[in-house]
């Protein structure tokens, strides 16, 4: 930076500044800088990663464990306080964060490990961007530092003590510069997204693209010459509002690209969100419509049972015993066909369990059921019923095209959860294209949407040619 000026020698002014490094108070300036810097690291990557939990939070984010992070924090501490005490052109800050951060993510929260990397290049960048801003800023103090230093009695006294005021009101506006730039990100993410590759490589151009400049502009910044130095800045006064301007800009097209990224993914959910509620719609009539199929042949049955009897009691009378037994196995199947294969101690949760039995056996797959229903758990009757229907019904489409053809399905009450687990056999190499592969998949983040309704989680597995799938649902 240009803070010395040209007209005073550099040997002079190098021997000052040794005495000025060494100073105790800039040292303690520069490690609260270094902590709040720690701070703004640890606050941004908590906008894309749910690493701090939040009094406010309602995201239904897992948050990882609070001695792995309270570990992680310690260790960047510890770094940060160390590279205050070094010398070095080298991106110490950055590179403990990628040393740190990434192993950790990797080993103890691997679903997070794209949104770390991104947090990362984010702040590396707002720090590159900073940097010109606050030099700029900073120019007209640094051009009248050395005001009045013909009168000084003591010049080494008077150098350090100038240079030591603009270092501290050099890390305060570097430090309010960044935060101000996180702050915004911050007011513009709303929801914790999870970013997929592409969107990672669209969201990072800008990112490298400030720090490479960042990295190009210090390196050129000033030249070492046998008189003295060079300073760019001087030599080129127009690059103090040039530079500040191409810095604010590709941060705002940081901003704009992650803006459009939130937007995005907004309008991807409401969409889906439209599709489920149709989805929705279409299964409450799938379950009336079963309901009414199935009353009907109830009251069909109850109806025709005089006329059974009477035919019965003529077959006996007449001695007709073939035709006796072969009457009495048809209407045996009749009532077989409006049997309750379980009982789960509610109709809607018996009509949809049942309704899958059936297409179970159409399609020549082995349906284990084990499950119960109670109104105690505060779990709506016909949220269970989606989940239960959209499960099953995919379970029995993918186990259909199996050797062995078996589904299980279970419901377990543990402490103050639910858990609904299902395994079916599994072809991941079967290339078929079902029709309704959209209905299919919004079918499953329906269920995934019920879970989260209950401040809960669906997982799905796939290996070794099986397909297993469980929801956790929090009673109320």
């Amino acid at each position: 930076m240009d803070t010395y000026g040209k007209n005073y020698p550099k040997d002079k002014i190098s021997e000052v500044s040794m005495d000025y490094e060494l100073s105790p108070f800039i040292r303690i300036v520069d490690v609260v800088f270094s902590l709040m810097r720690l701070f703004m690291v640890l606050w941004l990557w908590n906008q894309f990663v749910p690493v701090i939990r939040r009094s406010k939070s309602n995201d239904g984010d897992s948050y990882m464990k609070k001695n792995e992070v309270a570990a992680v924090i310690v260790i960047l501490g510890i770094i940060f306080i160390i590279s205050s005490f070094l010398t070095t052109d080298l991106p110490i800050t950055t590179l403990a964060l990628f040393g740190v951060i990434i192993p950790f993510v990797l080993f103890c929260a691997k679903d997070w490990v794209l949104e770390s990397v991104f947090t990362i290049t984010l702040f590396w960048h707002i720090t590159s961007m900073s940097y010109f801003v606050v030099v700029s800023a900073t120019d007209f103090i640094s051009k009248n530092l050395m005001n009045g230093i013909e009168a000084a009695n003591d010049i080494e006294h008077f150098v350090s003590v100038r240079i030591g005021i603009f270092e501290v009101v050099l890390f305060a506006a570097y430090t309010i510069v960044c935060a101000a730039a996180i702050v915004s990100v911050a007011k513009i993410v709303k929801h914790r997204e999870k970013i997929h590759l592409q969107e990672l490589l669209f969201l990072a151009v800008l990112n490298a693209a400030g720090i490479i400049m960042t990295f190009i502009m210090r390196s050129i910044s000033i030249m070492s010459i046998k008189e003295g130095a060079v300073i760019l800045t001087e030599e080129k006064p127009e690059l103090l509002w040039q530079l500040p301007i191409i810095a604010v800009l590709l941060y705002l097209g940081e901003l704009s690209a992650i803006y459009m990224w939130q937007e995005n993914n907004r309008y991807r959910k409401r969409s889906e969100m439209y599709m489920t509620e149709k989805l929705e719609k279409e299964a409450m009539k799938q379950r009336l419509e079963e309901t009414q199929e199935y009353y009907e042949k109830i009251r069909k049955v109850r109806h025709d049972m005089a006329t059974h009897l009477t035919n019965i009691r003529g077959l006996s009378e007449h001695g007709y015993e073939k035709e006796l037994a072969a009457y009495i196995k048809q209407l045996d199947e009749d009532i077989s066909s409006v049997k309750m294969a379980v009982s789960t101690g509610n109709p809607v949760t018996d009509m949809v369990i049942n309704d899958r039995f059936h297409k179970a056996k159409k399609a020549g797959v082995l349906l284990s059921v084990d499950m119960g229903y109670q109104d105690a758990w505060g779990i709506s009757a016909y949220d269970i019923g989606i989940v239960i229907g959209n499960i099953l019904d995919n379970a029995i489409r993918e186990a259909e095209y199996t050797e062995a053809k078996n589904v299980s399905f279970q419901i377990r009450e543990k402490a103050a959860v639910i858990l609904v687990l299902c395994e079916n056999d599994y072809l991941p190499e079967n290339g078929r294209e079902h029709p309704e592969n959209e209905w299919h998949g919004l079918g499953l983040k329906n269920v995934e949407d019920i879970a989260e309704r209950y401040d809960g989680a669906m997982r799905i597995e796939k290996k070794e040619g099986h397909f297993s799938v469980s929801v956790m649902l929090k009673k109320r």
